[in-house]
This record gives C-alpha cells, structure tokens and sequence, in this order.
C-alpha cells in the first residue's frame, strides 16, 4: 500500500468490530486522522485510546448508522475537530 493515505481525514463506521476495526488499525498506523463511528461506546474508546496511544490520532463518536441525524453528527465532529473536509475514497 502506498502511503498516499498520510495526514488524511478518515470517517470509519462500524469501527467497533470486523472490518471497521480492522481498517481503524490500518490506516491509523499509514498516518491518517481516524474518526471511528459505531453503536458500541465502550469498544470504540477502548480502540481510540489504543490507536492515540500508539502515536495515531484518533476520535471516536457514538454512531448509529441508522439515523441521519446520527451521521451527519459524526461528520460534523470530525470536520471541527480536524479543521478540514474528511478525505473521500477513490471515484
């Protein structure tokens, strides 16, 4: 994987388990800023601390993804605290 995916805005939902989790771990360790989204409060704090504590940045927000409301949040958040627009996959 090439390290294009440094000092970028990343939103992961379903980040509590599976391939959320997964992809919270790799991209956080290739550099990016991950926002980590899932129902499960405890679990995505537990992985935030881990990720923050091994130098990555990492946020996490209680997210259901069955409610707007609840992921336009969760952009919202990431767009403030990292001053930027979240980085969009390739087309």
């Amino acid at each position: 994987m090439s390290n294009n995916i440094e000092r970028k805005v990343v939103v992961i939902t379903g980040a509590s388990s599976g391939l959320g989790e997964a992809s919270a771990r790799l991209l956080s360790a290739e550099g990016a800023s991950v926002v980590l989204g899932a129902r499960c409060q405890d679990r995505i704090q537990l992985l935030t601390g881990e990720l923050n504590g091994r130098g990555g940045m990492a946020l996490a927000i209680t997210t259901d993804v069955t409610h707007c409301e609840q992921v336009k949040r969760l952009v919202d958040v990431a767009v403030q605290t990292y001053g930027r627009s979240i980085d969009l996959g390739p087309p």
